[in-house]
């Protein structure tokens, strides 16, 4: 099987370098990374659910999604970090927004803080343990209600 999951890894690694050049100086890390993460979720195998071989696969699969994501998220940081009229948010405003958030329920508050950390709607649901139609239909809007609250009661204008 080791020699499976190295095989998988290289194959994997040489297929995102092939769809993004820019990570061929990190081809190594890549292809470690991928091995470790197998062997480390081996002692996850259930033989009841499938084979050996299917799970490594799926295994490999997602790490390589991940690792994609990751990138994908590095690279939209590095750009707006480069932009250089940026405006910078008014401290203000921002103490505002952590205050709306900290009077918010735990679920709500991390979904208000998920999302201004750039985290997508199915990773959101995912972390809470919700669907996403709950996250639009349910906690969003009490969201923008805590905000207009907020807003409505200090007569603040940002």
């Amino acid at each position: 099987m080791l020699k499976y999951i190295i095989q998988s890894a290289e194959i994997t690694a040489a297929k995102l370098i092939s769809h993004n050049p820019a990570m061929a100086s990190d081809r190594d890390d890549i292809k470690q990374g991928i091995i470790l993460h197998a062997l480390a979720n081996r002692s996850k195998y259930n033989e009841s659910r499938a084979s050996e071989k299917t799970f490594i696969s799926k295994v490999i699969k997602n790490k390589a999604l991940n690792i994609v994501r990751d990138s994908q998220k590095q690279s939209i940081q590095i750009d707006t970090d480069l932009i250089p009229d940026k405006e910078q948010p008014n401290p203000d405003f921002l103490y505002d927004i952590h205050e709306i958030i900290s009077k918010l329920p735990p679920k709500q508050a991390k979904f208000a803080q998920m999302i201004m950390d750039g985290y997508n709607r199915r990773e959101i649901a995912k972390a809470l343990k919700i669907s996403v139609s709950v996250l639009y239909s349910v906690y969003l809007p009490k969201i923008r209600a805590a905000f207009k609250d907020f807003h409505d009661l200090s007569g603040k204008k940002h």
